[in-house]
């Protein structure tokens, strides 16, 4: 199939099926709509060109790996909003391939690349399971089946009490379930909770409790901050999500452009078009651009200080940014992809 009739059936399922954001914390909504405009852009860019779709497909995997480098172990992953607008997104695509045809991968093996499934995950919904880390490898590690009798795992080195939060407290349900088994509840008590968590997977308003907490949400800060170009929102991820130590590190990481661009709250392209900007007049007897750079830097590291305490005074911010990013268009929060 070539890649323009392939693309122009994508972007028709997306504006067919993708429906508004449910409601989940400010960092995942952010790396949620950054995703999905770059899966547009992506498909839209290669809606021009006439190719072969293996072509299409490699970059297309390319893409895929790399948003699962950002969210996995974060509250971004699809364990833990399965349903965000661009893990559905990822989902309907990868599924709509194997349904073509066009590949032979399970959506799993496309989306999650490098963690090693087993056949009976192919049975299981995203939020059926966790992923759990060790020695660099991703572990898939079913609720269910590690609450009935966590034995089922005991070829795994024991699990740290934040992996045992993600089971135990993934949802009512699984709690419920857990306390039946540890209690020593009646059979048919047991039974019953377990039957209630599997009805409840199954359906779409299974409420995800669990959370991968300030380790994910530090690292899925990381992977964002340089991706957004609204000053007011890069602000606030980095001053809640970033300890203070860090920001210097985290700002060098942001092209110069982009860093201009954040100071001034305005686009500019190049360097050169700073010198028509009042607040940095005095730059034009500066060549350097390091040195021109390290006034940015400075710059912006101020006005996060400055601006961490009234943001957060003027519109109640923490721990919850949702109010302050419902200002905005969030679409226009981030930097374009070409």
């Amino acid at each position: 199939m070539l890649t323009k009739n392939l693309v122009a059936i994508l972007l028709s399922l997306l504006d067919e099926k993708l429906k508004t954001e449910r409601k989940a914390s400010p960092l995942v909504i952010l790396e949620s709509t950054s995703a999905v405009m770059e899966i547009k852009n992506f498909l839209q860019q290669h809606a021009k060109h006439e190719s072969e779709s293996t072509h299409f497909l490699t970059k297309l995997e390319k893409l895929f790996a790399d948003r699962f480098k950002t969210i996995c172990l974060t509250d971004a992953s699809w364990q833990i909003n399965p349903y965000s607008r661009a893990n559905f997104a990822c989902l309907l695509i990868a599924n709509t391939l194997r349904e073509m045809k066009l590949t032979d991968k399970h959506a799993y093996d496309l989306l999650m690349p490098g963690v090693n499934f087993s056949p009976e995950f192919y049975q299981l919904l995203p939020n059926e399971f966790v992923l759990i880390e060790r020695q660099g490898e991703l572990i898939p590690v079913s609720i269910v089946k590690f609450i009935s009798d966590s034995e089922n795992y005991k070829h795994l080195e024991p699990l740290s009490p934040s992996e045992l939060q993600l089971i135990y407290y993934h949802s009512s349900e699984a709690h419920r379930y857990m306390q039946a088994i540890r209690e020593k509840e009646s059979d048919e008590n047991i039974q019953l909770a377990k039957n209630e968590l599997l009805a409840a997977l199954r359906t779409n308003e299974y409420k995800i409790t669990a959370s991968y907490s300030k380790k994910g949400d530090y690292e899925l800060a990381k992977s964002i901050l340089p991706l957004i170009s609204n000053r007011e929102i890069f602000t606030m991820v980095l001053s809640h999500y970033i300890p203070e130590h860090e920001w210097q590190h985290q700002i060098a990481l942001i092209p110069d452009n982009e860093i201009i661009n954040l100071v001034l709250g305005m686009k500019l392209t190049t360097l050169d078009e700073v010198s028509s900007i009042k607040v940095v007049e005095h730059l034009d007897k500066v060549n350097e651009d390091m040195e021109r750079r390290a006034f940015f830097l400075k710059r912006l590291l101020n006005y996060v200080s400055e601006r961490r305490e009234n943001l957060a005074k003027d519109c109640e911010l923490f721990p919850n940014l949702t109010k302050f990013m419902l200002q905005f268009n969030l679409a226009d929060a981030f930097t374009k992809s070409n």
